[in-house]
């Protein structure tokens, strides 16, 4: 348990702590962003469009994937966060089981709410994870991948995902 599980209203001044073992080479926390390599998750994903990959820099085995809410919904066991279409393109090898998913986490806001278990929804995976009681649809949820260190790429190099037909 950190401080700013605590005493959420903290994470106005300082960023959720991250386990620097989990994330790529070179990442740095903000209140409400994630910078990979110089690279802001947020600012990217507000260009672009999610959902996204980054591919890890050459060596690195850790990428990061970028996820928009789609939905949440309440249910008398817990809450289910859905993350649109998350079909991943055959060029990008990325499995529900190689994420790091109690690392996810949102970014491009800053949230002063406790976290909550909450059922997440995404590539093809279903995994209860702490989220803010406040996140809801158009929200960005990064959450770092373990990736072939062999793939082609580099962070500041994107690659879209397909869409798919459904969650």
């Amino acid at each position: 348990m950190t401080l700013t599980d605590i005493l959420p209203t903290l994470r106005g001044s300082l960023p959720d702590p991250l386990d620097r073992t989990r994330w790529p080479a070179e990442t740095l926390a903000t209140v409400d962003d994630v910078a990979v390599q110089g690279l802001s998750l947020a600012r990217t994903a507000r260009l672009l469009g999610t959902p996204l990959v980054f591919r890890p820099a050459a060596g690195d085995p850790v990428g990061v994937v970028a996820l928009t809410v789609s939905g949440v919904t309440a249910g008398p066991e817990a809450r289910r966060v859905l993350c649109g279409r998350t079909r991943l393109s055959s060029t990008v090898c990325v499995c529900g089981d190689e994420m790091c998913w109690y690392e996810a986490r949102l970014v491009g806001r800053v949230s002063v709410t406790h976290r909550r278990p909450a059922t997440l929804v995404a590539c093809g995976a279903e995994r209860t994870v702490d989220l803010p009681v406040d996140l809801g649809p158009g929200d960005v949820i990064a959450i770092p991948v373990r990736m072939s260190p062999t793939a082609p790429g580099g962070c500041r190099l994107l690659d879209r995902i397909e869409d798919s037909p459904g969650h």
